[in-house]
């Protein structure tokens, strides 16, 4: 039998929403801008994100050129010309303050901390989104899932680096917010702004085209005749063309350029990959992102979910919170490319999902038949459980994140470094003679090559490697013929008996790591 998830709760007074629901929403959110800003200048200027240079270098190119193609299609343009308004406040702010005095004075390495400060905030902002959305089930359920976002280590991470990943989560949460706007006020209006934010969500990375779900679910179900609908979608699907246009006008104008690279990514996309299945990984990385508890609430609260889809009461509104989840993961799961940032448009719904089992986890015990006092602690208990684990994680993530060294290295061999929570201390030593990688937490993998694939590959030396990643997603600096420093991201530790890990390098297939004989 599927679980009851509570409904909206009693309208609160006033005062209880301005003294008490206020104040803890400006916690949350404060807690959330502090875990994102947190040692937000880690690894500046040689350390930087492994794809952070892609977006800051043409940023700046755009600045000094005055050219505004971005020549590069792998991702749409929307947040490099976000990036493109920051850089240039950056670069006037510098110049009153005595920093430089021409544009060729700068460089890529002078705009990386305010472009980060911007992810921090997209990042903040979908806490509030979030906060926004919940309130359709009542004010507990908005604030617990804001809270849990808040802390989610993946995207305390994310919101850390210059990407295109916190910005596309952000707008697809906005589409949400939106859309379930439109169903309670069900004018062309309101679908035309929900739709316009599927394409600004597409605008930022494409695969947040998949937000357009929830906006054309709602145009279909809401009442009205067949020709209101037909207008619904019209509507929806314009508006949503005229969003990406906006983002990425150079679509349309460098055609051919954008068909190419388009094209490309969806052959690598659609190819057949081998190991692990990609949803397996994928949940995966959820667990990891929200912790064992809040993972579990939130597998209940998609199940609680589809049932209230079905049987009601909001139907509507329970079908938005379940129908681009399970869209979304499926067409994730089944590419060939799998990372875990590819997560960050997932994580507020599950965050809702998640927050939904919780409150009616709270309202269970509210009812007990037990002093309130007992009541009261154990529903705080209840609440730690699950936001304590995600919370725990996202704060070693930035304690380690700040002793991220900078260590210039030759141009040639200059990589990104990125590490995630839970690998403590992360160095990049000069010393070249040092041991490949150290005994950690029980992994010992010390030879300086191992085989990946039938191939030897070398890790460029650094204390936390691919062999002895402790958590999914880790990345580290790979030396490869194949993808010569490539960023390679850890998908599975000890997966078959003789095997130290799986590893992804850019888009090659999945290579399994073993010792290498002598």
């Amino acid at each position: 039998m599927s679980p009851r998830l509570a409904g909206p709760d009693p309208r609160p007074s006033s005062r209880d929403l301005d003294r008490g629901g206020r104040l803890l929403l400006v916690v949350i959110l404060a807690a959330a801008a502090t875990l994102r800003v947190w040692n937000i200048g880690g690894g500046i200027p040689d350390a930087v994100g492994v794809d952070e240079p892609q977006i800051m270098e043409r940023v700046v190119r755009m600045m000094k050129t005055g050219d505004f193609n971005p020549h590069f299609f792998d991702w749409p343009s929307l947040t490099f010309y976000l990036q493109l308004v920051v850089a240039c406040f950056t670069f006037l702010s510098g110049a009153m303050a005595g920093k430089w005095s021409h544009l060729d004075h700068v460089s890529a390495a002078d705009f990386y901390f305010n472009g980060r400060l911007l992810t921090a905030a997209l990042g903040t902002a979908t806490v509030w989104l979030v906060y926004r959305a919940g309130l359709r089930w009542g004010r507990t359920q908005a604030l617990l899932a804001a809270a849990l976002l808040a802390v989610v280590p993946y995207h305390v991470r994310e919101s850390h680096f210059v990407l295109t990943d916190v910005p596309a989560g952000l707008l697809t949460t906005l589409v949400l917010v939106l859309t379930l706007r439109a169903r309670e006020r069900p004018g062309l209006r309101a679908f035309a702004l929900a739709g316009l934010a599927a394409g600004l969500a597409a605008s930022a990375k494409y695969n947040g085209l998949i937000a357009i779900v929830m906006p054309l679910l709602a145009a279909w179900v809401a009442s009205g005749a067949a020709a209101v609908r037909v207008q619904r979608t019209v509507v929806i699907l314009a508006a949503a063309g005229l969003g990406f246009l906006v983002g990425t006008p150079y679509a349309v104008l460098d055609l051919p350029a954008f068909l190419n690279d388009y094209a490309r990514l969806a052959e690598i996309f659609a190819r057949e990959r081998g190991g692990e299945p990609g949803w397996s990984i994928y949940l995966k990385h959820l667990a990891l992102a929200l912790g064992r508890p809040a993972f579990y609430l939130a597998l209940v609260g998609l199940a609680g979910a589809l049932w209230r889809t079905v049987r009601g009461p909001g139907r509507l509104r329970w079908a938005q919170l379940a129908a681009f989840p399970v869209v979304y993961f499926h067409v994730m799961a089944n590419s060939y490319q799998i990372y875990g940032r590819y997560l960050m448009p997932l994580l507020p719904f599950a965050s809702l999902l998640a927050a939904a089992s919780l409150t009616a986890l709270l309202g269970v015990v509210g009812r007990l038949p037990m002093p309130a006092l007992a009541r009261r602690v154990a529903a705080t208990v209840l609440v730690i459980v699950a936001i304590a684990p995600p919370a725990r994680v996202a704060i070693d993530f930035n304690r380690s994140f700040g002793r991220q060294a900078t260590v210039a290295r030759p141009p040639a061999a200059r990589t990104a470094w990125s590490v995630p929570p839970g690998n403590g201390s992360i160095r990049l030593p000069s010393d070249r003679r040092r041991p490949l990688a150290q005994q950690r937490r029980g992994v010992d993998v010390s030879p300086d090559r191992c085989v990946a694939g039938g191939s030897a590959f070398r890790l460029l030396p650094t204390e936390c490697l691919a062999a002895g990643a402790q958590r999914l997603e880790d990345r580290v600096d790979v030396e490869d013929t194949a993808a010569p420093h490539a960023a390679a991201h850890v998908l599975q530790r000890r997966p078959e008996p003789g095997v130290v890990g799986q590893i992804g390098i850019g888009a090659e297939p999945i290579k399994n790591i073993t010792r290498r004989r002598k």
